[in-house]
């Protein structure tokens, strides 16, 4: 339906130019927040993530500290496997630890500790990979954004306004932009961003395509 919207807002506002009512020499421009049908307790915000994150990436760090420990204390080599090469928590990818324990999995042999290494190296499959994945899924959700809705991921916590007042909580919303002249409305955007003046440049190039 957006793309059918679109020319049929186009098409109207062409009819409003050949008949006078707007003559696209002034605009103006404000924004107003609209609440998404979203649960407004199911939110994901960038520092939690990146918290949670930073956190598992030392968990898991601490693991294959503790498995080449093992290893060490038999006197046996990976075959070739550095456990260096994950590098720093912070630079850790689900991608290079996916790769990691799967070589671990393939170079475990059998001996004195090698029950407990399978079981550590179980953990990191069963356990700490998909939480990581899941952490940068989100991340990948996000973007540019501080917060999305679980049940809406477009959806961006904002405050929204509640009484004369201005006192209000934040909820899963959109930031829609509107401009208009002679009270007919020119053009429309909607935005993931709370703040209009960081939708004011992308509302423009909207409106002038």
């Amino acid at each position: 339906m957006k793309d059918v919207l679109e020319k049929v807002f186009a098409a109207v506002l062409e009819l409003l130019v050949a008949e006078g009512y707007v003559k696209l020499e002034h605009y103006f421009v404000d924004g107003t927040k609209i609440e998404a049908n979203a649960n407004r307790y199911t939110f994901v915000w960038r520092k939690s993530v990146a918290r949670y994150k930073a956190r598992l990436q030392a968990q898991v760090k601490e693991l294959f500290d503790e498995i080449e420990e093992n290893e060490r204390r038999e006197n046996q080599e990976y075959g070739g496997q550095d456990l260096t090469e994950l590098g720093e928590a912070a630079t850790l990818t689900s991608e290079r630890l996916a790769e990691a324990v799967g070589r671990l999995e393939a170079s475990l042999q059998n001996g004195p500790t090698a029950k407990e290494r399978k079981r550590l190296v179980r953990k990191v499959r069963r356990t700490l990979l998909p939480r990581l994945q899941k952490y940068e899924e989100q991340e990948a959700i996000l973007g540019e954004r501080n917060s999305f809705s679980k049940t809406d991921r477009d959806a961006t916590f904002m405050r929204m306004k509640e009484d004369h007042m201005g006192n209000g909580q934040l909820k899963p919303a959109y930031n829609v932009q509107l401009g208009t002249e002679n009270q007919f409305i020119l053009g429309y955007s909607v935005h993931q961003l709370a703040t209009d003046t960081r939708c004011l440049i992308p509302h423009l190039e909207q409106v002038k395509k």
